[in-house]
């Protein structure tokens, strides 16, 4: 998707709280890094952090509600819905020459 290693810590820490992953993100966009982010990564991001797993706190509530293996397929399908969508998205945009 166009994203140097780095930008792992900020997924990580969209794992703790969402908003951490936001704020996170900047740094390491501004960092020399990253390289640099263009704005389409930066949209990227945004994409996949809306539609990355639930955070721990929510992530705790569903195992309460619905038990381990429900959870941990809702998680799963949520992360790989994330990620197919940034490669889509990225693959569109690319194409695109943006």
């Amino acid at each position: 998707m166009g994203y140097q290693p780095v930008i792992l810590v900020a997924l990580i820490f969209g794992i703790l709280r969402k908003e951490m992953s936001c704020t996170a993100g900047r740094p390491i966009r501004d960092s020399k890094l990253s390289g640099g982010d263009e704005p389409q990564q930066l949209f990227i991001f945004a994409l996949i952090m809306a539609t990355y797993m639930p955070c721990l706190s929510a992530f705790a509530i569903m195992r309460k509600e619905f038990g381990w293996k429900d959870t941990l397929k809702v998680t799963l399908a949520s992360i790989s819905l994330a990620f197919l969508l940034g490669g889509l998205v990225n693959l569109v945009l690319t194409t695109l020459g943006y």
